[in-house]
């Protein structure tokens, strides 16, 4: 018998370990193809977190992923670049301790990706980031914002 996904938000764990997934790509799909900026909000232990784990699967190309699921035969399996932001390892203690938080976090990105960030505030360095990684991959970044508790 296939195990439940209990404490498990990440969708290529529950797919690689064939734990019991309920299909929403479907309603990914629609929302993929009928909106260029998703905002989800929802309490606790709603799914947020797999969502997005969804996504970053579809976007990274990983095909094998998805077998037997709706969204199979209808999307292009291209690998994209991905920037993921999640805010519950990033401390909130103070103004400035966000802000230096948030300049360590793109950073670390860039280096990741070969890029030398300008000096300057979170929001501009981001812009310069995604700008930066889709000059070098000549395709689109797909990011993602996860806040928890801030």
């Amino acid at each position: 018998m296939r195990k439940l996904p209990l404490n498990e938000s990440s969708f290529f764990e529950i797919r690689a370990n064939n734990q019991i997934y309920v299909d929403k790509t479907r309603y990914i799909y629609d929302l993929l193809n009928t909106s260029k900026f998703i905002f989800l909000s929802r309490p606790r232990r709603f799914g947020k977190s797999l969502t997005v784990s969804t996504l970053a699967a579809l976007f990274e190309g990983k095909k094998e992923l998805f077998k037997n699921l709706y969204i199979y035969d209808k999307w292009e399996f291209k690998k994209y670049p991905i920037l993921w932001f999640d805010f519950s390892g990033i401390s909130n203690d103070t103004e400035q301790i966000l802000k230096q938080s948030l300049l360590q976090k793109l950073k670390k990105i860039a280096t990741q990706y070969d890029i030398t960030l300008p000096s300057g505030e979170p929001k501009d360095q981001l812009g310069a980031l995604i700008d930066s990684i889709a000059q070098k991959h000549e395709q689109p970044v797909c990011s993602s914002v996860f806040v928890n508790k801030i």
